[in-house]
Parts: structure tokens; C-alpha cells; sequence
């Protein structure tokens, strides 16, 4: 609009900076003809620009109701609501996306079994062939919660991909997913994306499936979530932000895997199942926060934490071993513990007891143990039936080493 106005403004001055038919000199004599002819040339200039100006507005009209009516202006439409039914026509909900992509959130009610990977395109046959829209919202929920919708593989492309990204949103309510064999990120959030899975199933096959994804700054929740049957059941890396809301169950080979930087809100009952392996690895600054000490964290297998990372537990249930390399692990809530707990130059801290033995407790390096009703000191003698010492020890054994320093020698 400012390059209009700008128009409309120069336009006149060029109108009469052109030569007109009468120069007049100081002091001569101008004759009514000629200054009329001057004043003639001068509208008739006028008249031009008018209708060059009023075809440039026109055609400035048409581009923008060609804007308004493209296929894909995401800023204009708003929102939409949709209802799908995928009984008898599994690749429904695909092409009723591809129908809508102007839209900056799309809400689907789906029924039946769905193809997912729906930003593939329809008809090419190629996994690669897809488009992801910047900052679009995609909400799938079941229309029918008595007769809960699924995803299943595509036909085509053989995948289940959904994702939640570029600033945009995935968030899947009431509906079961079957994902890809051996795929990893089927339900991806990333690039500063968000969304969330509620009251649902997802089930993954295949050594090296990694179903759920959260990375690269996005954020996720989960609300009553079960996850069978991966290698790692939920993977994220690189400052993704993750809320546990309620009744979370992992059951696969190495449980979660939070690396660099993640943060997790652990505000409901989380089950990891994992066996006799790795059910749950904090590595690279990752921060996990219980919201209250009564908060169950369940786990069937072994924790590793390590390179800087923190988990603040409220009620712990660990069968596995608890190892922790230069990080820092606090319970408020009471711990079970079956295994044994290795600190290396790394703080652990019980605050309402623990049944573990404190003999199952191994020190490294500079590391702190405390465990509620646990006193490492009598008198000035410290106990050393454990290589854990708590901060009462710290601080006495450094008192004797200065004592002794200050005896003559």
C-alpha cells in the first residue's frame, strides 16, 4: 500500500513537469488561447494517470482475490473441523488432508482404521514425496470414544509418520497406534513443535523401533499412554521439553533414552518395564522433576545417569541397579531399591529412607550419600563399613585431615 500511495503521489508531478505547448516570459504578453491550451494539456495528463492508477488498483484487486482463493493461504482461513470415516476407505483421512492443507489447524474425528503417514501424497508412491506445513496444527482425536479409531501403515509408503513440527502441532486423543516396523520418530516432534498423545495405545515391532520422538526444542505431553513393544520406547534429544501427566507405561528393551538437555515434568505415575535391561538413561544435562514426593516412578530394569543430568524422583521403585556418573539422583518420596547404587564423583540423596541395605551403596571418586536416619559419624570416628560418606563425614573427615596437620610432627 505504501508503494501505491507513492505512485499516486508521483504520478501528477510527472504529468506536469512535462513541456507544455506555451512558454511565458517575465513581462510578455500571454494570450487566453495559449494559456488555455496549456491548461487543457495539462488535464488531459491528468486524465491519463487517472486511468493508469485506477488499472494498477484493479490489477492490485485481482492479485489479492487470487490470494484469498489460492489453495493454500494459511493465514486467511482459520480453522477447521472434520469428520472422517475410514471403515471401508482406510486412505480417507490422508486425502482429507491433502483437501484441507490451507488451514492452519485441522481437527479430525476419525473413525475405523486410518493409513497414517498422511503428508505423504497420495498416488506417488514415494516416502519422500510429502509436504509438512510450517506452523500447522493437526489434531486427531475419535469421533466415537466408545469405538476407539486406529493408524496403521500406509499402503503406500509402508510408514505411520506423524508429526508435530516447524513451530506447528500433532496432538492425538482416544486413538491407537500401529506403527512401522523398525521406524524410528512414527510419532515425531520436532523443531520447536508441540502436541501431545492422550488415552492412547501405541504398539511398535521390530529390534530397532523408536516409536515416539520429541526433539530439537519441541515439546510433547502424555496423558494415559501405553507404549509396547520398541526397542526405546520414548527417545528425545536436544532441549525437547516432555510433561507426564498421568498413567504413562513403557514396556520395551531399553525404556527411555533423554539425552542433551531435555526437561521433563513428571507430574503423574510413570511404569517403566524394561526386564533385566536398561529402562531408563539421562545423559548430557537432562532435568527430570517430580511435582510432588508422592509421585510413583516405576521401574523394572536399570537406570543410568550421567554427564551432568539430575533426576528428582518422588516415590522411587527401582528392581535394577542405579548408576550415576558425575550427576545428582534425589528421592523425596520413599525408595525401593533392588539392586545396587553406584556413585561416581556424583550426590544421592533419600529423603524418606530407602529399603536398600546401605551396604548396596558404592562410592567414587568425591560423592555424597544421604540417606534419612543414616549417620556415617560416631563421634569424631568416621564409620567405614561403606565407601559412602554423607555430608556430616565429608565435613568430619576434612576436620581430622586438618587436625592431624596441625599436630607436631
Amino acid at each position: 500500500m505504501k508503494r501505491l500511495l507513492y505512485l499516486c503521489t508521483l504520478l501528477p508531478a510527472i504529468a506536469i513537469a512535462e513541456k507544455v505547448p506555451h512558454t511565458f516570459t517575465s513581462g510578455s504578453a500571454a494570450k487566453a488561447s495559449e494559456v488555455n491550451a496549456n491548461f487543457n494539456h495539462v488535464n488531459e495528463k491528468s486524465t491519463l494517470n487517472k486511468t493508469s492508477i485506477a488499472a494498477i488498483e484493479a490489477k492490485l484487486d485481482d492479485i489479492e482475490v487470487e490470494a484469498t482463493n489460492s489453495g493454500f493461504n494459511l493465514l486467511k482461513n482459520g480453522e477447521i473441523n472434520l469428520e472422517v470415516d475410514c471403515t471401508d476407505k482406510p486412505e480417507a483421512l490422508q486425502l482429507a488432508y491433502h483437501e484441507n492443507l490451507n488451514y492452519r489447524s485441522i481437527n479430525f474425528g476419525i473413525k475405523g482404521s486410518c493409513y497414517g503417514h498422511i503428508a505423504s501424497v497420495r498416488g506417488d508412491g514415494d516416502s519422500t514425496s510429502m509436504v509438512q506445513v510450517s506452523g500447522q496444527t493437526v489434531n486427531i482425536y475419535s469421533s466415537d470414544p466408545d469405538n476407539r479409531a486406529t493408524i496403521i501403515p500406509n499402503d503406500e509408503t509402508g510408514r505411520t509418520q506423524l508429526i508435530g513440527g516447524f513451530g506447528g502441532g500433532l496432538y492425538i486423543t482416544r486413538v491407537d497406534i500401529t506403527v512401522a516396523a523398525d521406524m524410528f520418530g512414527e510419532i515425531l516432534f520436532s523443531r520447536n513443535g508441540h502436541g501431545g498423545l492422550t488415552e492412547s495405545i501405541v504398539t511398535a515391532t521390530g529390534t530397532q523401533a523408536i516409536p515416539v520422538v520429541v526433539q530439537e526444542g519441541a515439546g510433547a505431553y502424555f496423558d494415559n499412554v501405553e507404549i509396547n513393544g520398541a526397542m526405546i520406547g520414548i527417545f528425545a534429544r536436544n532441549n525437547a521439553s516432555i510433561r507426564f501427566l498421568s498413567e504413562i507405561t513403557v514396556s520395551s528393551t531399553q525404556g527411555l533414552v533423554l539425552r542433551t538437555g531435555v526437561s521433563v515434568n513428571h507430574q503423574g505415575g510413570v511404569a517403566i518395564n524394561s526386564g533385566s535391561g536398561q529402562a531408563l538413561y539421562l545423559g548430557g544435562g537432562v532435568d527430570w522433576v517430580a511435582t510432588d514426593d508422592w509421585i510413583p516412578l516405576s521401574i523394572t530394569g536399570n537406570v543410568v545417569i550421567e554427564d551432568g543430568s539430575y533426576l528428582n524422583a518422588g516415590t522411587l521403585s527401582l528392581t535394577g541397579d542405579l548408576n550415576v556418573y558425575d550427576s545428582k539422583v534425589k528421592s523425596n518420596g520413599y525408595a525401593n531399591i533392588g539392586g545396587n547404587t553406584l556413585l561416581d564423583s556424583s550426590i544421592a540423596t533419600f529423603s524418606s529412607g530407602t529399603s536398600a541395605d546401605v551396604t548396596s551403596f558404592s562410592c567414587h571418586g568425591v560423592s555424597t550419600l544421604e540417606l534419612s536416619g543414616w549417620q556415617k559419624v560416631n563421634g569424631t570416628t568416621v564409620d567405614g563399613s561403606t565407601s559412602c560418606l554423607d555430608k556430616d563425614a565429608w565435613n568430619q573427615s576434612l576436620l581430622n585431615i586438618l587436625n592431624n596437620l596441625s599436630q607436631p610432627q
